[in-house]
């Protein structure tokens, strides 16, 4: 090709050159607007994303605030007043009593100090 150089007409090659850089120009605009777009992509998914933990924070810190200072009880999820520990003939069970009066012992739950009511599911 360099020994076809010194015949080439001279108009020929300053076409063909800037249709290399217009080309050229017209590839680095599509690559620099798609990094652009993406940048922007970026910064409004790190937005949303501090938007939606700041939601997810607040509606926590509200669910914590019904029974603050006070521990939910495992198996009915009222607060608890007292957790203690009772000994009884087979072992120890750990009792979770309730502000209205009632309590929950292993799994179960009973009014006023009563005998234990079975749950619907343990039929």
């Amino acid at each position: 090709m360099e020994a076809q150089l010194p015949n080439a007409d001279p108009a020929v090659l300053s076409r063909w050159v800037k249709a290399l850089l217009e080309d050229r120009r017209g590839r680095n605009a599509i690559v620099l607007g798609q990094t652009r777009r993406l940048i922007h992509a970026r910064e409004r998914l790190r937005q949303a994303t501090e938007y939606l933990d700041a939601l997810l924070l607040k509606a926590q810190n509200e669910a914590q605030a019904l029974w603050p200072d006070k521990l939910p009880c495992p198996h009915c999820g009222a607060p608890t007043s007292l957790v203690r520990a009772e000994q009884r003939a087979e072992g120890h069970t750990i009792v979770h009593d309730h502000p209205n009066g009632s309590r929950c012992e292993g799994g179960q739950q009973s009014i006023g100090g009563g005998s234990p009511r079975p749950r619907p599911g343990d039929r």
